[in-house]
């Protein structure tokens, strides 16, 4: 009798010992189990977060985007404005009294100076004196002295033809460098006998470098808008594998989650503040408490 006694008690602390080793085992399985699913969640809110920055500046992108496209439509619409101050511009030979304002010269059919109006002698700052019967190719230390320049006005009179937004470029030696837009044309005289040229000019130098500078921002604007469009790819690929990420941490903690779930074990997950956080099915089980 003694003997089974015995017997009984080694097998009662042999059970003891297996369930104390289990229970250690449950606790391990636990633990691991609860770091598990921290450390999930604790990715899925740092890719959330990410996620979050990453739409912020796409956003941001996108607003310099329209900025960028509203900057570059407004240099468009200054360049559209300037080409319809050139065609205004083409007209301008049509009528005399609208080019008194601007400097003019009359030639004679031998292409000497008759006449020059005082914006021509203000604008080249040259004298009456040294204009007034000179041929207009010797003006200036001959600087109207171009080629193209004499063909045309050659043939004004004999073709009946006129000059219409020829550009001059050359560096005057009492203004500088200037770019002038020349129209020419034939005087009628209400005799018929004499004939004359009118030569107008219109100083297009301010004008002509500010359409250069619009045309070199609006090639900026371009290149910007393509750098914000790469970027914008950029991102919104960035965003895509956030997604997927995110989606791959989600299978994680929902089978994570059902691990713990159906583990038969007790699993409690307890936060820093002492504050239980998973208390699975098999806790509920075995201890009564939900």
């Amino acid at each position: 009798m003694k003997k089974d006694l015995n017997k009984t008690k080694e097998q009662l602390s042999s059970e003891l010992n297996d369930l104390g080793k289990k229970s250690k085992e449950r606790e391990e399985m636990q633990e691991a189990a609860n770091q598990q699913l921290l450390a999930t969640e604790q990715q899925l809110k740092a890719a959330n977060q990410q996620l979050e920055a990453n739409n912020q500046q796409l956003s941001a992108s996108e607003q310099q985007l329209r900025a960028a496209n509203q900057q570059l439509e407004a240099s468009n619409i200054e360049i559209r404005k300037k080409e319809k101050e050139a065609v205004a511009a083409q007209k301008y030979a049509e009528n005399i009294i609208s080019t008194l304002r601007e400097p003019l010269l009359i030639l004679d059919a031998d292409l000497k100076v008759i006449t020059a109006n005082e914006s021509f002698y203000k604008t080249f700052n040259v004298s009456q004196n040294e204009t007034l019967g000179s041929f207009v190719f010797e003006l200036g230390n001959h600087q109207w002295d171009i080629p193209a320049l004499r063909q045309l006005l050659l043939k004004i009179l004999p073709d009946k033809s006129e000059i219409v937004d020829f550009e001059v470029e050359h560096l005057f030696d009492n203004i500088g460098q200037k770019t002038i837009l020349l129209n020419s044309k034939e005087l009628i005289q209400e005799d018929g006998k004499k004939k004359m040229i009118l030569l107008a000019m219109e100083d297009i130098t301010i004008r002509k470098q500010s359409e250069e500078k619009l045309r070199a921002a609006n090639q900026q604007l371009a290149a910007y808008n393509q750098q914000l469009s790469a970027t914008e790819q950029q991102l919104r690929a960035a965003n895509q594998q956030l997604i997927a990420s995110e989606h791959e941490l989600k299978k994680e903690k929902i089978f994570s989650e059902r691990i713990v779930e159906t583990a038969s074990a007790i699993i409690v997950g307890i936060d820093k503040g002492h504050i239980i956080r998973i208390f699975n099915k098999g806790a509920e089980d075995i201890t009564g408490y939900t």
